[in-house]
């Protein structure tokens, strides 16, 4: 079958003109017959182009220039960037932040000294439910808190002191408080309530600059006197019902207030005054 190659890419075949039959056992190459049958010459070819196109022949299409505006370049992918390079520290290399110089240790606190008729009160209540251990002697006007200048507390203290000292206040009821889910509280309400969160408040205010609290928040102060702090949950009623039935109202006049330290180091601070006023 003859067959040539358009610049466009298309082949033409001319006609649908069989091959030459393979030779016979003379070796004679048979003629070529059309789909009638009627045998076809090498004259009676005829070819016709495909849509006027220009036609090579196939062993000159591998000949055919393309000029300079023809080509469009190859687009080579670029070549990877490489790794950046993390410089050793040296004398240039930026500087760490410095930390904070230690905090001072928690060593002080500010208390109420409680009289000794409360402080015996306050052991036979416990005693009574088997809670010995732990039995306060104080209400605590300041939670402990750290200072850098115990002079100037003590300063601000003896000008508190001054002006708020002696002052009366009065046992008014029975307190029981739940704090959280499970931390049970007994005590004596203390009234005038403002009276005595009045007092604490203005000794705050004089201290602020002086103190710092301690890593765990304290407690917000609470007009009451403690007679036992986390009761076991069984324990509680009882407790509770014990001092009610034996309370009776009862004027406590506050005439002191002392300034504890603690040396650093235990877990549980062991308090003893620094200053007691007045």
């Amino acid at each position: 079958m003859i067959q040539r190659t358009a610049l466009n890419g298309e082949i033409a075949i001319a006609m649908n003109i069989p091959a030459r039959y393979p030779p016979d056992d003379s070796g004679r190459s048979l003629p070529r017959k059309d789909d009638y049958g009627d045998e076809v010459r090498d004259e009676d070819i005829v070819y016709e182009p495909l849509d006027d196109a220009p036609w090579v022949d196939e062993e000159d299409a591998n000949a055919i220039q393309v000029t300079e505006d023809e080509v469009v370049p190859a687009s080579v992918p670029a070549a990877p960037a490489p790794p950046a390079t993390i410089a050793p520290p040296g004398d240039d290399a930026p500087a760490l932040p410095a930390t904070g110089a230690p905090s001072a240790p928690c060593l002080y606190r500010i208390v109420i000294p409680l009289s000794e008729d409360l402080r015996t009160a306050i052991v036979a209540a416990r005693g009574e439910h088997a809670l010995e251990d732990g039995a306060l002697t104080a209400l605590a006007l300041i939670a402990p808190f750290r200072s850098d200048d115990p002079g100037a507390l003590e300063d601000a203290l003896r000008t508190w002191a001054a002006e708020r000292l002696p002052f009366e206040l009065t046992l008014s009821e029975v307190a029981a408080e739940v704090i959280g889910a499970r931390r049970y509280v007994a005590g004596w309400a203390l009234a005038p309530a403002g009276r005595i969160a009045a007092a604490q408040q203005t000794l705050a205010r004089a201290l602020r600059d002086l103190i710092e609290p301690c890593d765990e928040p304290p407690d917000a102060f609470e007009p009451r006197i403690v007679v036992a702090d986390a009761v076991p949950p069984p324990v509680f009623p009882h407790l509770i019902a014990d001092l009610q039935r034996d309370f009776e109202p009862r004027a406590w006049t506050v005439t002191s207030v002392v300034l504890e330290e603690a040396a650093p180091g235990p877990r549980v601070p062991r308090w003893t005054p620094r200053l007691a006023l007045p």
